[in-house]
């Protein structure tokens, strides 16, 4: 079986993406602070899940769900 692996980081990472899929990462495991609907888009147009990290605050969880991600952690 496969390990799912995500790739995390807490600065911006030009073209994050393809980085992800160059050291083939499942996902991307973002800050929270760094999500953005471009983001979003391209990992799911990539088949990469966008799982971002300590999203304690209740607003801050709603505006990522509502942006579409794939899940917390």
């Amino acid at each position: 079986s496969r390990f799912y692996t995500g790739f995390l980081f807490d600065k911006k990472v030009d073209e994050v993406v393809n980085y992800a899929k160059k050291i083939k990462a499942d996902g991307l495991h973002p800050n929270y602070k760094l999500i953005t609907q471009e983001m979003l888009k391209s990992a799911h147009k990539n088949n990469l899940k966008v799982i971002p990290y300590t999203v304690n605050n209740p607003n801050y969880m709603k505006k990522a769900i509502d942006l579409g991600i794939d899940g917390v952690f």
